[in-house]
């Protein structure tokens, strides 16, 4: 995922996936990616990984370097 100096801030993702109407429990840090658990917007349990540069979603099994 490169340097941390040149991610962007998991604020500007949970705000990204709020306004998809998601509620946001949890973002942490976890293998090079930003882990997710949260809500989606139809009340459905998510727990998502993206890209911390990027903020683009993952598909499972591809988190990481």
């Amino acid at each position: 995922a490169g340097p941390r100096d040149q991610w962007r801030p998991m604020a500007e993702l949970e705000q990204q996936l709020n306004g998809q109407g998601w509620r946001i429990e949890k973002i942490e840090v976890d293998d090079g990616c930003y882990e997710v658990e949260a809500l989606d917007k139809d009340g459905w349990k998510v727990e998502a990984y993206f890209h911390p540069k990027t903020l683009q979603r993952l598909q499972p099994g591809r988190h990481g370097h």
